[in-house]
């Protein structure tokens, strides 16, 4: 747990603390404990897969960023998601 005691002190977000964020009127707010750290994921996606994110948390009624949190829990328990050979680690890896 070395790594996590480092991250704890680097750029963590403590809820509450970003004022000013857009919000959508009537989908509910994350339900994280009061004062959960919590730290940015950011991903560069095209605009057709950015509408499905916002599409998928409207439906479900949560946050883009609750939906994305819900969809990475639920791959990595039941592995939805395995990228074709050509994006593995192994694949991409050019020192070996």
């Amino acid at each position: 747990m070395r790594h996590a005691a480092a991250l704890t002190s680097i750029r963590m977000h403590k809820r509450g603390r970003v004022h000013g964020m857009a919000q959508v009127k009537g989908r509910a707010k994350r339900q994280a404990p009061r004062g959960a750290p919590t730290v940015l994921l950011q991903a560069r996606v095209d605009p057709d897969t950015r509408e499905l994110a916002r599409q998928g948390a409207d439906a479900a009624g949560i946050s883009i960023a609750a939906y994305m949190e819900k969809l990475l829990q639920a791959d990595h328990q039941h592995h939805f998601v395995r990228p074709d050979s050509a994006y593995r680690q192994e694949a991409l890896d050019h020192t070996a």
